[in-house]
């Protein structure tokens, strides 16, 4: 026995259907995709802020992601005296104590902004780019930083 040919209206329904199914297949892939943590750029996970399994909403944090590559050092107790005597691109001296290493470094950045600390003194935060890699820097190492070219003070004025 011969079947008859498709009519037209099954072959709409079937396009239809297979019109639908793609619809379905490309939605399942994005989902997929968005399983995956991707990072902006190459480094080493520091941490993981949740177990297997967990929900998580957008915008959460997971991970923690460091690039050893690129370690820079954070002053935050660079008070408002200090702050007005440099300026991004000075060099600096650094002291790394844990592994008694000595380098130069440059200030990258000086937060314009300061915070206030208890006791009223505002204090800010300065970036320091290091001259050069440093076998076994981690971050959270302890340091110490010396500006160098620091302007020094003025000389206090007569009012009298």
């Amino acid at each position: 026995m011969q079947q008859a040919p498709p009519t037209a209206a099954a072959l709409e329904e079937a396009e239809a259907a297979v019109a639908r199914a793609e619809t379905a297949l490309a939605s399942a892939k994005q989902a997929l995709a968005n399983t995956t943590l991707r990072a902006p750029f190459g480094g080493t996970v520091a941490t993981i802020s949740l177990q297997e399994g967990e929900r998580v909403g957008a915008g959460t944090q997971v991970i923690t992601l460091v690039d050893l590559s690129r370690l820079v050092i954070e002053t935050r107790d660079l008070d408002e005296n200090g702050v007005a005597r440099v300026a991004a691109g000075q060099p600096v001296e650094v002291l790394i104590y844990a592994l008694e290493h000595s380098l130069t470094g440059s200030i990258a950045r000086i937060d314009p902004l300061g915070r206030t600390v208890s006791g009223g003194d505002t204090m800010y935060t300065a970036t320091v780019a290091l001259s050069e890699d440093v076998s076994g820097l981690r971050p959270g190492m302890t340091t110490k930083v010396d500006f160098t070219d620091a302007k020094p003070p003025p000389e206090p004025q007569d009012n009298n």
